[in-house]
């Protein structure tokens, strides 16, 4: 897939990717739900790439693990402390830029989702926590959930934490 530079930010993009600046302006909840559930099921990953700060969702998982640095994830469940001690152990330092990718953000929002109903009815708990930050818990009661972090920024809302 063609990538282009993000204006002056460094930041590479698909040329093809979801927007979410219109979310709640130009759409409905119930609209925005449906495209990011598309998104998820038919385009791969890569129609993820606006919807996702990936520099953001390791820089969190870093803070987190780091326990001198505040962080915006809470706790976190012992699979995700396995699943990141055994790649920090294979990869050194350098194991969350591959770990943490568009594939299992992807895997982990797919692990929710349901066939009929897309990742709506798996939402346990979505909140505001300041006018910029969205928290949403996706699980039943009683299953590992999965936590989304999302910021409002100039490109839209997009994800910034992801854990379980």
């Amino acid at each position: 897939m063609q990538r282009n530079l993000l204006g002056n930010t460094g930041s590479e993009v698909s040329a093809l990717c979801l927007g979410t600046m219109t979310f709640g302006e130009q759409n409905s909840e119930v609209e925005a739900h449906a495209q990011l559930d598309r998104a998820l099921a038919a385009g791969g990953p890569a129609s993820l790439t606006g919807l996702v700060d990936l520099d953001a969702v390791r820089g969190e998982i870093r803070r987190k693990i780091n326990k001198d640095s505040t962080s915006a994830i809470d706790r976190i469940s012992d699979g995700f402390i396995d699943w990141l001690t055994q790649g920090i152990r294979s990869d050194g330092t350098d194991a969350l830029d591959r770990l943490v990718t568009l594939e299992w953000v992807q895997e982990r929002l797919l692990s929710k989702s349901t066939p009929s109903g897309g990742l709506l009815p798996a939402v346990s708990r979505a909140l505001f926590d300041a006018p910029l930050d969205f928290s949403i818990r996706l699980g039943t009661p009683g299953a590992e959930p999965v936590f989304v972090r999302m910021r409002l920024g100039q490109l839209g809302w997009r994800v910034t934490a992801l854990y379980y």
